[in-house]
């Protein structure tokens, strides 16, 4: 999905919203960002999934 930067701008200032790979832009010259919930670990399978795309985005 891609959201414009400022519809979660308030987000990412707060720290809820994270940008995981700064570096990087999509074809259509959109940064990519992995949402998913705030919690003290996180699950295998979207850490599984994260380290897939920054892996496959960054060949």
């Amino acid at each position: 999905m891609v959201i414009d930067r400022l519809l979660v701008a308030q987000e990412l200032a707060d720290g809820s919203l994270v940008q995981l790979m700064p570096d990087y832009q999509s074809r259509a010259g959109q940064p990519v960002y992995a949402v998913y919930p705030a919690r003290p670990w996180l699950a295998f399978m979207t850490a599984t999934f994260v380290a897939f795309l920054q892996e496959r985005l960054f060949v």
